[in-house]
């Protein structure tokens, strides 16, 4: 690989231009409650480098975290799939009992009106299925909601976070993987649609915003800066030197790879 173009995140020894930007909207902070007498203040992203930019997403995933976003709705999906797999077994309890009831004999129709309570007690545990069955679909239907409100909080808060300006292109990313039938994947591949908001579209739509900013192959371009093109400045020394170095090279998992492009090819993997 031939680095032909300035890395995605340069070394910077003497001059951080990264603390300079944010430095520079330290007071267009939003104000977060994560609980009971903990408030998170969290900078909103206007403009600046692809590092700063690249901060700030990381902030803002780090925010959406701690409010609980991302755990309530793994929760909720988890307790949606146990409460979905419910249903189905209490539909085809249902459904054994219809066709029991249907394959018994037809007796004499009594003179007197029958009650439910009949001999064998197949009116009651038919209407005690259904009663189940109905409160069952009616749990489903809640956890749903809950669901759906995790998700849509987590796309809210990531919202709230970038200025008006910066909104537009996030809002737009948003619509067309959330809302659009077909809509195109990070790969390129056109799939059937809408999908809605879930913890997968909203990962999809951060690294989508990521590439509004960097090149789809910029991790890999960084860690050939980091492997074969970047060398200790003089008058920096070893300790300050590695740190950055560890700083660039944490950077590399958070980058767009080629595995998150039209080019991916099958059997690849992430670069991490």
């Amino acid at each position: 690989m031939v680095l032909r173009e300035r890395p995605p995140i340069p070394y910077v020894p003497e001059k951080d231009s990264v603390q300079e930007t944010v430095s520079s909207f330290k007071e267009a902070h939003l104000k977060t409650l994560i609980k009971e007498g903990t408030e998170l203040r969290v900078p909103i992203w206007h403009s600046g480098t692809r590092e700063a930019f690249l901060i700030h997403v990381g902030s803002a995933r780090e925010a959406i975290e701690k409010k609980g976003f991302f755990k309530s709705f793994e929760e909720h999906s988890a307790d949606y799939a146990e409460k979905r797999k419910k249903v189905k077994e209490l539909k085809k309890q249902v459904e054994a009992l219809k066709e029991a009831v249907a394959a018994q004999p037809r007796k004499a129709a009594p003179k007197e009106t029958p009650t439910e309570d009949d001999d064998d007690g197949t009116a009651i545990v038919r209407t005690e299925s259904r009663a189940e069955l109905k409160q069952a679909v009616q749990d489903v239907k809640e956890v749903a909601d809950l669901c759906d409100k995790a998700a849509q909080d987590m796309f809210e808060l990531y919202a709230n976070l970038l200025s008006v300006d910066a909104r537009y292109a996030w809002n737009k990313i948003v619509q067309e993987q959330t809302e659009s039938d077909p809509y195109q994947d990070l790969q390129g591949l056109t799939r059937k649609g809408p999908r809605g908001m879930s913890r997968t579209s909203f990962e999809d739509c951060v690294m989508f915003h990521l590439l509004t900013v960097f090149p789809n192959n910029a991790a890999e371009q960084e860690r050939y800066y980091i492997t074969n093109v970047l060398k200790k400045p003089q008058r920096v020394s070893i300790r300050q030197f590695v740190q950055r170095v560890e700083q660039l090279n944490s950077y590399i998992s958070q980058l767009p790879c080629w595995y998150y492009s039209p080019s991916a090819k099958a059997g690849m993997i992430r670069l991490i």
